[in-house]
């Protein structure tokens, strides 16, 4: 069980907190600043994954999972000058610091989570990299926050259902809106577009 006041873990894990304002303490914004980096990803080339040259990085498969590149029709190896390297490294590293919390707390990661976590994650590669925390239940969750109070959190339930919840202030209202609830990976995809959550998670809006 996880201990009360640590700040490696996500509280907002229960459905009560998604309609509150959110206190999300979690390890990454304790001791990591994510700097989001200018990608025009509508100048660069549809990439054949399989026919990516010599000048190649392997990265490392996600630990303790199922082989996820069948399943996205992809190859993991990738161009290291592509900038999608870097995330998903950071990636790896911030899972590994969960799992070994989590480990030291004598519980586990949950892994049709991480499973999911991974799916989203290299399916999205054009989506900024989010915080990654831990929920009490072992589920990884992504959260994204910026400076006006627009907050997207996406909690990874395994067999590729999603929990989301939203914060949104829409134009100059000072009401914002506050929206919670559960969809598939594919489906919450609707509910970004919905909110109009593309400048929020994207370089260039989609």
């Amino acid at each position: 069980m996880f201990a009360e006041n640590s700040i490696l873990f996500d509280e907002s894990d229960q459905d009560s907190a998604f309609f509150s304002t959110p206190s999300i303490a979690t390890i990454l914004e304790a001791d990591e600043k994510p700097t989001p980096r200018k990608i025009d990803f509508a100048l660069r080339p549809p990439r054949d994954w399989h026919d990516v040259g010599a000048s190649t990085k392997t990265v490392p498969a996600p630990t303790n999972l199922p082989d996820i590149a069948p399943l996205l029709n992809i190859s993991t190896t990738i161009s290291k000058e592509d900038p999608f390297v870097d995330k998903v490294f950071s990636y790896i590293a911030r899972v590994e610091k969960l799992r070994a919390f989590v480990t030291q707390e004598g519980s586990v990661l949950n892994q049709g989570s991480e499973y999911d976590f991974w799916l989203f994650v290299l399916k999205e590669f054009e989506i900024r990299r989010g915080n990654v925390v831990v929920t009490h239940n072992g589920n990884l969750r992504l959260v994204w926050k910026d400076s006006l109070g627009t907050h997207l959190g996406l909690q990874f339930l395994g067999g590729e259902e999603v929990q989301f919840v939203i914060f949104k202030r829409r134009g100059t209202s000072r009401v914002t809106s506050r929206v919670a609830g559960r969809d598939t990976i594919e489906g919450v995809k609707n509910q970004i577009s919905s909110f109009e959550l593309n400048t929020l998670l994207y370089e260039q809006e989609v």
